[in-house]
Order: structure tokens, then C-alpha cells, then sequence
């Protein structure tokens, strides 16, 4: 299958770590940020290139921070348990960015990168919408689309979480996958609230080089 080695990371329901403004924590091998503008900073991770809002925190797979995170995550959503950052590692995790200045669900985007994927993407929708299903989310649409000239599949879904903060919601997600030279790319956005805005930014600066 199109992503038999590609375990998908929908959503973490997590709060912040730690107080906005923190220090923000990166790995040579996984993050760098290359350029700064007044609303977003460019960060590069394995040939994959994006803007996120300058008011996100880049976190290393290796971070104890996102361990931390992703504990306390679990506790209120028994179907992520299996989400350490190991298995983050495991399934091709290279960028794992959040917004921390808020509590309850912290909105974020993280990719994958996978080798050994297929030429293309032929009849890979069934394939995308199989593993958010079994993780509870409902696919509201899917679509093709052009990022960095490549073609693309677009997944919305919506995937209910329990927050750190006893609140249960409805997260707002967006899968982008692409492939290129047998790589597969896979960036997935995810949000407390609905807004289209910044899904579609984040999406328009997606660049695989």
C-alpha cells in the first residue's frame, strides 16, 4: 500500500509545554530555520520546505518536551498511546511545529518524509482515508491539488480529542501527500478551530525540493 510504512500522525491533542515564549528547542537533523519575515519563518526539514507562524515553536523528535507532551496527550486519549516519539521517529516524523500560547489544543503541523514510496499517486485516495478512519476521524473531502508542482492529495477530516483541559473537540485536519523521486511527502495540519486562512497558507508555502 501507498503508506504501508507511513504510520499517520493526525493530530496531538496537547497543551503547552511550557510558557509562550519559551526557548524554542531544534535539532540540526530536523528543523532550521532559514528565513524570518514580520508573519512567518521558513523551516526546512529533508528536502521539505514550509512557513509557519513566527508565534509557533519548532520542537525536535527529540525534545523531552514532546515526550512530556505526548504522555500527558495519551492520558486523555487512550487511541494515541502508541504516539511516543520512538514511534514518531519510526513512522518518518521530520518536523513537529505548535503553537504554544494557548491552553487546551494546541494548534500544529508536523511531516513525514518516507522512502521507497510508489511512482506516483494513482487510486491513493482509499489509501489515505483508510488509516484517519480507524483512528476515529470522519473524511469530509478529498481533492487533488499542485504543491511545488507536484501532484498532490488533500484530506479534510474531522477527528474528535479530549484536551488536557477536560474539553472534548472536534480537530480540524488537513493532510497534504505528494511524491517525489519514490519519497513520499506527508504534511498534516491540525486545528483546535476551523480556519481556512491558515490551513491554505500553510499549504501554499509547502516546497519540495
Amino acid at each position: 500500500g501507498l503508506l504501508g510504512a507511513a504510520a499517520m500522525v493526525p493530530a496531538v491533542a496537547t497543551a503547552p509545554a511550557t510558557a509562550a515564549g519559551a526557548a524554542t528547542t531544534t535539532a540540526k537533523t530536523t528543523t532550521a530555520a532559514t528565513t524570518t519575515t514580520a508573519k512567518t519563518r521558513v523551516i526546512t526539514a529533508k528536502g521539505l520546505t514550509m512557513a509557519i507562524p513566527v508565534s509557533w515553536t519548532t520542537i525536535s523528535i527529540d525534545d523531552p518536551q514532546l515526550a512530556d507532551v505526548l504522555a500527558r496527550a495519551a492520558k486523555a486519549n487512550p487511541q494515541i498511546q502508541q504516539m511516543t516519539p520512538a514511534a514518531l521517529r519510526a513512522a518518518g516524523i521530520v518536523l513537529f511545529a505548535t503553537d504554544q500560547s494557548r491552553n487546551g489544543f494546541a494548534d500544529n503541523v508536523n511531516a513525514q518524509v518516507v522512502a521507497n514510496g510508489p511512482a506516483n499517486l494513482t487510486g491513493a485516495e482509499a489509501q489515505l482515508k483508510a488509516p484517519l478512519v480507524s483512528q476515529g476521524a470522519t473524511v469530509t473531502k478529498q481533492s487533488r491539488l499542485k504543491v511545488s508542482g507536484l501532484e498532490a492529495i488533500r484530506t479534510d477530516y474531522k477527528l474528535p480529542v479530549n484536551t488536557l483541559d477536560s474539553k472534548s473537540i472536534k480537530v480540524q485536519g488537513v493532510q497534504i501527500v505528494t511524491v517525489k523521486r519514490r519519497s513520499i511527502y506527508i504534511v498534516t495540519i491540525s486545528l483546535g478551530s476551523a480556519n481556512a486562512a491558515l490551513t491554505n497558507q500553510l499549504i501554499q508555502t509547502i516546497t519540495v525540493q
